[in-house]
C-alpha cells in the first residue's frame, strides 16, 4: 500500500510580515524563520517517531517550502538533489486583495 503524506512548512517571514503568498524568486520569496525552522524539526521527529519513509519529496518552489523539504531530505537520508519542485503546489496568485 502507498501513503502519501502532506507536510506544511514552518513559519516563514510573509507569515511574520503579513504578507500573502508570492510567486519564486520575486522579493517576498522568503525563507522560514527560527520559529519556522523549530517547527519544522519538531515534525521531523515526529515523522521519525512513527517510522515513515519517503520514496519521493515534491514541493513548492517558493523558499519556505524548498526549505523545510531541505530539512526533511536531510533527516530522512534523502538525496537533496532528488527534491521535484512544482508550480502545482503553489498559493493561489489572487493579486491585490
Amino acid at each position: 500500500m502507498k501513503h502519501l503524506y502532506y507536510v506544511r512548512h514552518g513559519q516563514s517571514q510573509i507569515n511574520i510580515d503579513d504578507f500573502f503568498a508570492t510567486k519564486p524568486g520575486t522579493p517576498l520569496d522568503k525563507g522560514l524563520t527560527d520559529t519556522g525552522r523549530e517547527q519544522a524539526t519538531n515534525g521531523i521527529q515526529a515523522a521519525k517517531a512513527q517510522n515513515l519513509h519517503f520514496d519521493v519529496i515534491v514541493c513548492s518552489p517558493l523558499q519556505r517550502a524548498k526549505e523545510t523539504a531541505r530539512m526533511y531530505a536531510d533527516a530522512f537520508g534523502y538525496p537533496p538533489k532528488d527534491i521535484l519542485y512544482s508550480e502545482l503546489f503553489l498559493e493561489i496568485q489572487s493579486g491585490a486583495l
